[in-house]
């Protein structure tokens, strides 16, 4: 199981435009690429993946732990994964702290790369100029996409970022995550 978790995680940091810097047992660090393969990606910071807490439910104590951690090791942002349960403080703890972004996935939702279905199209964001050329345009009329869905969480979407979708047909069409 641990293995097939790492795999996915390995993708998710690739998609998302990161190489992998450092990987223990535990632990996955990706540094922002250089030349990524995906263009509509750009990250500017580096990311570490928790992969301990596999076991265990996501509390409180645990919560606190992975911000000493993450002083400690000087890094920003961070994905959680958490076996089953996560008490409601923890997750708003989480959510609250703006000196980390913290992401939480169960083990479920990263037992498979949810992007290589063939029934999930290509989702891709559009850059922050494009973006607000669009907003502009159909600010009123732009579809919605939830930053909870499945494949919001997988590529990292936050809200407002604006995504087009191609489908399997070649038919386009846009997202705004909320």
């Amino acid at each position: 199981m641990i293995d097939t978790i790492k795999n996915t995680c390995r993708q998710l940091l690739n998609q998302r435009g990161y190489i992998i810097e450092h990987e223990t047992e535990y632990l996955i660090v990706g540094i922002p690429s250089i030349q990524t393969n995906n263009y509509y990606y750009h990250p500017t910071e580096k990311i570490c993946i928790f992969l301990d807490n596999i076991t265990n439910d996501f509390n409180v104590s645990k919560s606190s732990e992975y911000i000493i951690k993450l002083k400690q090791i000087n890094i920003n942002h961070c994905i959680i994964i958490y076996k089953e349960k996560i008490t409601s403080v923890a997750k708003k703890i989480s959510d609250s702290i703006n000196e980390f972004t913290i992401e939480l996935f169960p083990v479920k939702e990263l037992m498979y790369n949810i992007t290589s279905h063939y029934l999930v199209p290509l989702h891709k964001k559009l850059s922050y100029e494009s973006a607000k050329d669009f907003i502009k345009t159909y600010d009123s009329t732009i579809p919605v996409i939830l930053v909870k869905d499945p494949v919001s969480k997988f590529y990292g979407f936050k809200k407002k970022d604006i995504i087009e979708i191609e489908r399997n047909s070649g038919y386009i069409t846009y997202r705004i995550v909320k």
